[in-house]
């Protein structure tokens, strides 16, 4: 069993996703600013899953697009590129989304989110990989889902390690 205590209005937001969701009523204990949940080991899993996707909504961020401003979920992410002079986001929907800004603005714009830059043309979310490929070189390949596979160059990897130690809990 844990205990977490959570501030009133996220936890009545994951209280009202477990009993809708997954059908679960935990322990509460109402504090004077928050609320202690009391979360069996069996509920551990569901409960952790619940509450990163209200954190991930809560983390929504707004982006300049070709056509207008989008906001832009964190767990959609797959990868940022640039062609040339277009940046794309390419999404968990496997759609490319053209971009207005530059690769150092997004650096700035998710530098408190779990992406990291890996080349000099790919920002990756560091949540999305599946696998890690150590290559020739000194170079890593990273899987993310639908089989894309993207390069950390070499003069990223040390930024790359320590950006999985820091923010991607590794």
């Amino acid at each position: 069993m844990i205990k977490l205590a959570l501030n009133i209005e996220r936890a009545e937001k994951l209280i009202e996703l477990l009993k809708s969701d997954a059908y679960i009523e935990l322990e509460t204990l109402v504090l004077k600013d928050d609320i202690l949940f009391q979360v069996p080991t069996q509920h551990e899993a569901t409960f952790f899953r619940l509450l990163n996707e209200i954190i991930d909504k809560e983390s929504g961020f707004w982006l300049d697009t070709i056509d207008e401003k989008r906001k832009v979920y964190p767990s959609e992410c797959l990868y940022f590129e640039s062609l040339g002079y277009e940046v794309i986001l390419v999404n968990s929907f496997y759609k490319d989304i053209f971009l207005k800004h530059t690769l150092a603005e997004l650096e700035v714009i998710l530098a408190d989110l779990k992406f990291v830059r890996i080349s000099k043309t790919v920002i990756v979310n560091l949540d999305k990989i599946e696998y890690i490929k150590p290559l020739l070189n000194s170079k890593l390949e990273l899987s993310l889902p639908g089989g894309i596979k993207l390069e950390v160059n070499r003069s990223y990897l040390k930024p790359f390690r320590l950006a999985l130690k820091e923010k991607g809990g590794f």
